[in-house]
C-alpha cells in the first residue's frame, strides 16, 4: 500500500475513530443505567438479556463470541458496507447488553471488532470515491488499534499487540497515526 496515503488517511481517520469509541464507551455505560433503573426480580433482566442476545445473534451471527472469524472476514473484504454497518452497530448493542444484563464478556475483543468494522466501512468507502484503487487492509489495522487502544486506554500497548500480530513496523507505524489522534479525540 501507498504508506504516505495510509498515514494521511489514517490522520483524518482518528476522528472518525474515536467517535465509534466514544458510542461504544457511551453505550455501555447508557445499558448500565438502564439495568440499574429496572426494578423487580433478576429473572426479569436476564429474560430480556437472553430475548434481546438471542435476536441479535439469529439475524446477525457475526456478532457473538469474540468474533476472530469475523475481523478475519473483514480484513479479507468480504463484507459489504451495508454487512460493516450492521456488524459495528450489532457488536456494540449485543457487548453492552451482555455485559449489563448479567452475562460474561470483555471490553477488549469486541473493541477489536467494533474497530476493524469502522475501518473496514472506512477503507470501503474512500475505495467507493476513488481515494483507494483497492481496499486496504491496513486502514482496518489502523481502525482497530485507534478503537481498542481508545476504549482500553492502552494506546501505546495497542501498537506493540499490532507489531506483534502483523510483524510489521509499517502497519504498527499507519495504526499508532489514527490511534494518537483517536486517544487524543476521546480524552
Amino acid at each position: 500500500f501507498n504508506f504516505l496515503t495510509i498515514l494521511l488517511v489514517s490522520f483524518l481517520a482518528g476522528p472518525i475513530f474515536g467517535s465509534i469509541s466514544i458510542l461504544y464507551m457511551r453505550s455501555l455505560l447508557f445499558f448500565a443505567k438502564l439495568t440499574q433503573m429496572i426494578k423487580g426480580k433478576m429473572i426479569y433482566k436476564y429474560g430480556f438479556g437472553i430475548l434481546s442476545l438471542s435476536f441479535i445473534g439469529h439475524y446477525v451471527p457475526e456478532v457473538m463470541g469474540l468474533g476472530a472469524e469475523t475481523v478475519t472476514n473483514i480484513l479479507a473484504s468480504k463484507n459489504m458496507v451495508v454487512m460493516l454497518i450492521i456488524i459495528l452497530l450489532g457488536k456494540i448493542l449485543a457487548t453492552s447488553i451482555s455485559l449489563n444484563f448479567g452475562f460474561f464478556g470483555g471490553v477488549f475483543s469486541p473493541a477489536i471488532l467494533v474497530g476493524a468494522s469502522a475501518g473496514g466501512i472506512l477503507s470501503a468507502v474512500l475505495v467507493f470515491f476513488g481515494i483507494f484503487d483497492q481496499f486496504q487492509q491496513a486502514l482496518v489495522i489502523s481502525g482497530i488499534a485507534a478503537v481498542a487502544g481508545s476504549v482500553i486506554g492502552a494506546p501505546i500497548c495497542m501498537v506493540v499487540i499490532v507489531l506483534e500480530l502483523t510483524n510489521s513496523y509499517t502497519f504498527a507505524l499507519a495504526s499508532l497515526v489514527g490511534l494518537a489522534i483517536s486517544v487524543g479525540y476521546v480524552q
